[in-house]
């Protein structure tokens, strides 16, 4: 996964590459991108980045973080309902038919609502209160109207919280969680981008999502229909004419009789 733009540290739950050929090989192809070489570049810490085109090892420690520069950083699996953290568990896990066994949980940035690159937010307040809390070691703090400007799973650094309103700006200590989109996650819940990113409800971002369908659709409508309109009156210039005597024609015999 890529970190925060313009930041040299990995989401917490998560850690930089800093080996050069796992960055070059393994790292690009997960990301499906190129790599692009090694050398000093634009950030402020040694390891993988990615600059949004292609993926570089930085060997050097700049001064300064690129805006357009994201740390590349990598999950230790947590184990979850029965599962392990033993790397060969987890590889043969991952082979098994049964996907519900590893979910991977992170919290984002703080005074963030966006969850980084390759992560998706935690929308359910059940998965909330339990698979996350449990996995990132904290108590789940309970439900309500919180400091965050999206509804969704979030944190403060002492515990996990469901986030039920949209607010209009995020706590400078509050950071969204946020979970790998893997086969498991992906079948848990995948419904942001109907519900815009966790910042409404699916039921209220499904109403939107038609409302702005209806809007295009009009918007598409009424050009049509106006050029249809200029050219009939093109293709057909005597139409409106041939009636305009007619009428003038009955106003007269009226006039008479």
């Amino acid at each position: 996964m890529v970190g925060s733009l313009g930041q040299g540290l990995c989401p917490k739950g998560s850690q930089r590459v800093i080996d050069q050929n796992e960055c070059s090989d393994d790292a690009a192809n997960a990301l499906g991108k190129a790599f692009g070489g090694s050398a000093c570049y634009g950030i402020s810490s040694l390891g993988c980045s990615d600059n949004g085109a292609a993926i570089y090892y930085n060997s050097c420690v700049g001064t300064l973080m690129a805006l357009n520069h994201g740390p590349v950083c990598t999950f230790k699996q947590v184990a979850l309902a029965g599962g392990s953290a033993d790397p060969e568990t987890s590889k043969k896990s991952s082979s098994s038919p049964d996907t519900n066994s590893k979910v991977i949980f992170v919290a984002g940035s703080i005074a963030q609502d966006l969850c980084p690159r390759g992560l998706q937010r935690v929308t359910d307040k059940e998965e909330c209160s339990g698979l996350a809390a449990s996995s990132l070691g904290k108590p789940f703090g309970g439900a309500g109207c919180y400091e965050m400007s999206s509804v969704g799973c979030l944190e403060n650094g002492a515990s996990v919280f469901y986030n039920t309103c949209v607010g209009n700006k995020t706590g400078s200590y509050h950071a969204p969680i946020c979970t790998t989109q893997t086969e498991a996650a992906l079948l848990v819940d995948n419904a942001s981008e109907w519900n815009f990113g966790g910042r409404v409800n699916t039921v209220v971002g499904i109403i939107l999502w038609c409302i702005i369908a209806l809007v295009l659709l009009c918007l598409s409508v009424i050009p049509l229909y106006c050029l249809y309109a200029g050219l009939h009156r093109i293709c057909n210039p005597n139409i409106e004419d041939g009636e305009d005597e007619e009428l003038h024609e009955v106003w007269v015999r009226a006039v008479k009789t």
